[in-house]
């Protein structure tokens, strides 16, 4: 789920930053959307790997540093869009989706240790 999660919004974010069409950006903005449910997974996945003991602590921080980002991003990515222009904000966010994509590769499922929910 996280691989197909990152591969689509690796696409979406290039397509915002090189399509004018009108109505494929809407597509593209429906996709975007749909995305959300790859952080459910990731959320899930947590679950499943992480002692009962120190699934808050990771849950907390993961929550900490999304707002950290959510902080700092708007700021950044405002100077950057200003000076720059917004084609270079999206480009951005479709290489960090892709180090993503390539870092969820090297999770390797069966060697992580079950809980059940």
């Amino acid at each position: 789920m996280l691989t197909l999660s990152y591969s689509v919004l690796v696409f979406v974010f290039f397509g915002y930053a090189f399509v004018e069409h009108r109505p494929s950006l809407y597509a593209l903005y429906c996709l975007d959307n749909l995305i959300f449910f790859g952080g459910i997974a990731l959320t899930t996945y947590a679950h499943k790997i992480t002692p009962p003991d120190e699934l808050k602590p990771t849950l907390s921080m993961g929550v900490t540093m999304n707002h950290v980002a959510a902080v700092a991003a708007p700021l950044v990515g405002g100077y950057v869009w200003l000076f720059f222009g917004y084609e270079i904000i999206f480009i951005s966010g479709a290489l960090l989706a892709f180090v993503s994509l390539i870092v969820t590769q090297w999770i390797n499922p069966d060697k992580q240790r079950r809980i059940p929910i």
